[in-house]
């Protein structure tokens, strides 16, 4: 459910300015933007291999890196088999990924690819950034990846990670060291939420009058868990003006922040997203 949900997100035609890596540029995703940027991105071919979502992947990768070099859409959801999309990789000297899929299939992805000896510039993964992550056999194939989170990394501290961790180590036995999974922090801001409905209803459940008084929230953030704050006025029925992120890039010992502060993007022009945006 989670990883569908970014993967939607994704598709809508969303872009971020990626973090600064070897031949590319933050400012990349920026068309009319200076010449030597433009030459920077289309010596970044964009490998994609997705479920159902190959067009719309296909549109951001030509967007944000250029020239694409792999698409596969008959991928089965779950495949962790992907011998034969890297060497197809290799001898078309693919050197940039955005895997859109399930973590299993994206580390198995990541696997092949540099089992195959595949020159990578940049690996990008819209999830993963998980606890069971730096555990995983794959790891060691994740290093220098880097991996997008829409939640404010425990890595990269406020009074809201601060709140959270010290209730977790006070029911869930964490350590100071440990960060939550994807969907902890989705359970977390649900009941945060939930609670700031039933308050500002009065401290009523009735589902009426707890929806009422979410819409009411015009800047809500998380206590700084989010990126950037929501307007429940406005937000149903169509999309954001801008998205908001943070990149954690993979090193030896776990995750590591690639900037205290969150990249932000917005949607592609052009495309039916960026005329709903609002």
């Amino acid at each position: 459910m989670g990883d569908q949900a970014l993967h939607q997100h994704v598709c809508v035609g969303h872009r971020k300015p990626q973090p600064e890596v070897p031949g590319q540029h933050p400012d990349r995703q920026v068309p009319s933007g200076p010449r030597r940027h433009r030459d920077r991105i289309v010596r970044i071919r964009h490998l994609s291999v997705v479920h159902s979502l190959g067009d719309c992947h296909r549109r951001v990768g030509e967007a944000c890196w250029g020239k694409e070099g792999v698409l596969d859409t008959s991928v089965p959801f779950g495949s962790v088999s992907f011998t034969p999309e890297a060497l197809v990789a290799k001898s078309d000297h693919v050197n940039a990924v955005y895997a859109g899929m399930d973590n299993n299939s994206n580390f198995a992805l990541a696997t092949a690819l540099k089992q195959a000896g595949v020159k990578l510039k940049a690996v990008v993964f819209p999830t993963g950034y998980e606890p069971s992550a730096v555990k995983s056999p794959a790891w060691q194939y994740l290093q220098g990846d880097y991996f997008d989170t829409g939640f404010r990394p425990f890595q990269v501290p406020d009074a809201g990670t601060e709140h959270m961790l010290s209730v977790l180590m006070k029911y869930d036995h964490y350590t100071k060291s440990q960060f939550p999974t994807f969907i902890e922090y989705e359970s977390w801001l649900g009941a945060d939420l939930m609670i700031k409905g039933m308050q500002g209803a009065g401290g009523t459940i009735a589902p009426a009058a707890v929806v009422k008084s979410l819409r009411s929230l015009k800047s809500y953030n998380g206590n700084g868990l989010l990126a950037n704050p929501i307007d429940y006025s406005t937000i149903f029925g169509h999309d954001t003006p801008q998205d908001c992120g943070w990149f954690m890039k993979a090193e030896t010992k776990g995750f590591v922040p690639v900037s205290s502060t969150p990249f932000c993007g917005t949607d592609i022009p052009g495309t039916a997203t960026a005329s709903a945006a609002g």
